[in-house]
């Protein structure tokens, strides 16, 4: 299969394997330097069939990697099991602080006396994700609940069943928000607590599991962000009239520091004070 030379092409291919991505271990992160790609072919046009055939693109080494660890991906796809009523249903969950992480598996003849991991499992669903814009912001503990509500919101069809399913996570601290003993913790408040109230029409038993055991889910999870995150912080901002007299202990160089002490850092007048301080210039 040639590379795409066109937005069309590439589009064309990434509606083809979204068909089979329940199948694609990892499919997020493989695809995304592709939609990448194609979002940015497109941003000035129309979504279309026809508009994205006259734009013509080419792949960069990474792209190129990319379009052929897809195609790997598709020649190795997993075997999906036919859901069973009788057999035991898993739901295993993962969350870094970039991605996440969902697996779906059946046991036939489940035994509670043997380990999870040790259990024979038949996979039913692999989805994952990354997490952007605000949801980076998440607290750990809602980066780990994301999933699971996310598993009960787009599988539904799967996780309701007569004899209910099984929860494994390996934040422990899960168990609090969707199985509490005697009372709602106090940090389970907002949305941690719209969620859990989701799983309120599903039969289910949360239980912990160790994150070495926790393969699949880990590493799919963790795949998503193979980068570093770049956090940037700014104290505080002032911003200082040109010509404005400088208070005591403030300096403009390096930093204002006022006589309490606290960092400033000065920003340039707003583009609105340098338009009035243009007219008062154009009038003298």
């Amino acid at each position: 299969m040639p590379y795409p030379s066109t937005a069309g092409e590439l589009q064309q291919f990434i509606c083809a394997i979204n068909w089979m991505r329940e199948s694609l271990v990892d499919y997020a992160r493989r695809v995304s330097p592709l939609q990448r790609k194609l979002d940015t072919a497109l941003a000035s046009t129309r979504r279309t069939k026809r508009a994205a055939a006259g734009i013509s693109i080419t792949l960069n080494d990474d792209e190129r990697a990319a379009f052929d660890k897809v195609k790997d991906k598709l020649a190795s796809a997993a075997t999906l099991a036919f859901p069973d009523d009788t057999a035991t249903t898993c739901l295993f969950t993962d969350a870094s602080d970039v991605g996440w992480a969902v697996i779906v598996t059946q046991v036939k003849n489940y035994d509670i006396k043997v380990p999870v991991q040790d259990q024979q499992h038949q996979l039913i669903e692999c989805q994952s994700g990354t997490f952007a814009g605000s949801q980076l912001n998440w607290t750990v503990i809602e980066k780990e609940a994301f999933p699971i509500t996310h598993a009960c919101d787009k599988l539904d069809y799967l996780l309701l069943r007569p004899q209910g399913f099984r929860i494994f996570c390996d934040h422990r601290n899960m168990i609090h928000v969707f199985a509490p003993d005697e009372h709602v913790k106090k940090h389970i408040k907002g949305k941690l607590l719209r969620w859990a109230m989701k799983l309120m029409n599903y039969t289910y038993v949360i239980e912990h599991i160790a994150g070495p055991q926790n393969v699949w889910a880990d590493m799919i999870s963790r795949w998503a962000g193979n980068h570093d995150p770049v956090a940037t912080a700014i104290k505080r901002v002032r911003a200082e009239t040109p010509g404005e007299p400088k208070q005591h202990g403030e300096t403009t160089e390096g930093g204002n520091v006022g006589g309490n002490g606290a960092d400033h850092l000065d920003a340039p007048p707003s583009r609105g004070r340098q338009l009035r301080l243009a007219d008062v210039r154009r009038h003298q």
